[in-house]
C-alpha cells in the first residue's frame, strides 16, 4: 500500500476516536487519580450525545487504564475534570 494512504487511514482512525477525544477534553490523567466506571460512561455518554458521536457500553470503554474493584468498579488512572462552574465555586 502507498505510504500516503496508509497515512489517510492512520489519520480517519485517529479522527474518528471519540473516546480518545473525550479523554482529551474531558480526563485528566495520573496514576492516583480513579473515577467509577459508571460515572466515567454517564459522563462519556452525555458528551456524546452533545457532540453527535455514538454512545458507549462498558465493555467500549477500556482504552488501556485498568479497572479495579475499590467498592465499586473504577477506573485507575484517569478522574474526570471538574466543570469551569464547579471551580469557581471552591
Amino acid at each position: 500500500m502507498p505510504p500516503s494512504f496508509v497515512k489517510s487511514c492512520k489519520e480517519f482512525v485517529e479522527g474518528n476516536d471519540h473516546l480518545k477525544t473525550f479523554i482529551q477534553e474531558r480526563c485528566e490523567k495520573n496514576s492516583s487519580y480513579s473515577v467509577k466506571t459508571s460515572e466515567l460512561l454517564s459522563t462519556f455518554n452525555e458528551w456524546a450525545t452533545e457532540m453527535s458521536v455514538p454512545l458507549l457500553n462498558c465493555r467500549t470503554m477500556k482504552k488501556g487504564y485498568m479497572y479495579k474493584k475499590i467498592g465499586v468498579m473504577s477506573c485507575i488512572g484517569i478522574r474526570i475534570k471538574p466543570y469551569e462552574s464547579d471551580i469557581a465555586n471552591i
